[in-house]
């Protein structure tokens, strides 16, 4: 609970409760009041980098926001296996109806007059991302960035892609990205995409 910290350390009274703090992130108590929360994270993520012993860790952190949109926790999760990494990744966005938090689940409901103009998935994509709270437009914009220019690129190619991504779960919202994709002009075939925008033939 990094929030937690940012909040109780510099009231810390006992020595057996500052040493808590120290031993979590091995810094000098003075050092940890002074940090920001993203500081913070960074130091746990370090840490759990270098105690991993044979080989690098597949690390996932799913952050719970209060209703004021206030982070109240972050649940991490280290492991050693991709398949537990990326089931994680799949139960998260499931918990927050297909976000990786949920922080501002409301901020895309209401489209007004704008959707009218531009598909949901197009007005989406033109939005700049929060990257406290991403959804299947992030996953779509992920993938055209990674892809674009390229043809006939293979849908396990892209599931691997998503397999290794700290955030984008790889099995879920398929249907919705696919759909997000073809409506932004890209060819979907049976087991492939067109990244590439073929212009319209001259009658």
């Amino acid at each position: 609970m990094i929030s937690d910290t940012y909040r109780g350390a510099s009231v810390a009274r006992h020595s057996k409760t500052q040493k808590k703090y120290e031993d979590t992130y091995k810094k000098p108590l003075e050092e940890i009041i002074k940090a920001s929360i993203d500081d913070l994270n960074r130091r746990i993520k370090d840490i759990i980098n270098r105690l991993a012993t044979k080989k690098k860790p597949y690390i996932a952190s799913c952050p719970f926001y209060n209703t004021q949109n206030s982070l109240v926790y972050t649940l991490l999760l280290v492991t050693s296996h991709k398949k537990a990494f990326n089931l994680y990744k799949e139960k998260a966005w499931k918990v927050f109806s297909g976000h990786s938090s949920g922080k501002n689940l409301l901020k895309n409901k209401d489209q007004s007059a704008q959707a009218e103009l531009f598909s949901r998935s197009e007005l989406a994509l033109t939005q700049q991302s929060d990257l406290e709270c991403l959804g299947t437009e992030d996953i779509t914009r992920f993938l055209i960035e990674k892809f674009k220019g390229q043809k006939n690129v293979k849908l396990d190619r892209i599931r691997a892609e998503l397999e290794e991504h700290p955030i984008f779960p790889p099995n879920g919202y398929r249907k919705e990205v696919k759909k997000q994709i073809k409506e932004l002009g890209y060819k979907i075939h049976q087991n492939s995409i067109d990244f590439v925008i073929t212009e319209p033939r001259k009658q």
